[in-house]
């Protein structure tokens, strides 16, 4: 009982999860775009602890000038981030404010870790990560035109950081001492700098992405199944029980195993929607629906076929195995007391065919035309029989 109770609370965790995630893609711009501020709030406050830590504990391979000006801008930052996330109202107010909010988002981001990327030198593995993580982030959250926004300007960024360089405006990496790389501690020193820099750019890689990839798999088993279920009753639609019809007719021609299928028709429906109306049509077909999977369960797959028509596909069997199940759903479909919500009955019966195919090697498309006729002959029969 206790595991039953955390597994649905772990279940509807997941599911609020899911939903926050669909709630967030489906957003607004500026919905969707104040995550950056917010990430680099997180990002800078990071940044500016390592800077504390390097501003009390100086090391012989970083400038100590730096640091105090690397410090002092990430706290500049920080207050920028947070004017971006406290103005998402004022953005929301204007259609046009809307349209340009990610727009701002995207350029402060590529601006302000550019700008940081320069401290720790332009061609680091700091800013692959970066530049790896803002085109994740905006392959997800925004539209292509926005994307390519990002990558051009980040480019821009990028090449002129890289001209002042080489023009001696700026010191490449002034972060750390020049002759950091020229010994083994000094290399060392650098390596593990860079991971510690670049820690929470993984987390957010990893973490995001799984978080994501898990979603759209969830979401496209949910796209599936609603794509092979009938919106009115939970059971296979005419595509999804046509396939199901393909597959064991394939899966039995290899054992050399006979296919048997059953074709239900519910007798007079015109009639029950035209006397009891169509709410009442739709609670007698789902009664039916049911009755079918309940009996035919364990040994049949049952499908709405169409209108008032349903296809059960035996897993296997011969003819008569078929014919027993038609004739035991017929007998509980006639049997079923369903009523129009004013206790008026609604008598109710259906006319089955039924069809096998053996090693003569029936496809599904032949099948489905020869229970058809079986149908056919139940009706011009008087209704609420079995033909075979």
């Amino acid at each position: 009982m206790e595991d039953n109770t955390k597994n649905m609370k772990t279940g509807n965790t997941t599911n609020d999860a899911f939903a926050r995630i669909g709630r967030l893609l489906d957003a607004s711009p500026v919905r969707r775009g104040v995550i950056v501020p917010q990430f680099l709030m997180v990002v800078f406050i990071y940044f500016a602890l390592i800077n504390v830590y390097f501003y009390l504990y100086p090391s012989p391979f970083v400038q100590q000038a730096t640091v105090l000006f690397s410090l002092q801008l990430d706290l500049v930052l920080i207050v920028l981030s947070l004017l971006l996330i406290y103005t998402k109202g004022w953005f929301e107010k204007n259609s046009f404010l809307q349209k340009l909010a990610p727009y701002v988002y995207s350029a402060f981001f590529a601006i302000s870790l550019m700008i940081r990327g320069a401290l720790v030198g332009h061609l680091s593995f700091i800013l692959g990560v970066v530049g790896a993580l803002a085109a994740l982030f905006a392959i997800i959250l925004f539209d292509l035109a926005l994307v390519l926004f990002i990558l051009i300007f980040g480019v821009l960024i990028f090449l002129l950081l890289m001209g002042l360089d080489y023009h001696g405006v700026i010191a490449y990496a002034p972060f750390f001492e020049s002759s950091v790389m020229d010994t083994s501690e000094g290399r060392f020193f650098y390596g593990v700098f860079s991971v510690i820099v670049t820690l929470p750019f993984f987390i957010c890689v990893i973490g995001f992405g799984a978080v994501l990839i898990t979603y759209w798999r969830k979401r496209e088993q949910d796209v599936r199944q609603m794509s092979m279920t009938d919106s009115l009753m939970a059971m296979y639609n005419r595509r999804a029980i046509s396939e199901h019809l393909a597959n064991t007719v394939a899966k039995n021609h290899l054992v050399e195993g006979a296919t048997s299928i059953v074709m239900v028709d519910v007798d007079h429906f015109k009639m029950v929607n035209d006397t009891f109306g169509h709410h009442v049509g739709d609670k007698v077909l789902c009664q039916i629906g049911g009755i079918l999977q309940q009996t035919s369960c364990g040994i049949a797959q049952v499908g709405r076929f169409g209108g008032e028509e349903f296809l059960i596909v035996l897993d296997s069997g011969e003819q008569q195995t078929a014919i027993e199940l038609a004739e035991r759903c017929r007998l509980n479909v006639q049997a079923a007391l369903i009523t129009d919500g004013q206790n008026n009955t609604v008598p109710v019966t259906a006319s089955f065919g039924v069809y096998s195919a053996t090693l003569s090697h029936d496809d599904p498309d032949k099948m489905l035309r020869k229970v058809d006729v079986q149908l056919y002959r139940a009706k011009e029969q008087g209704r609420n029989c079995v033909c075979y």
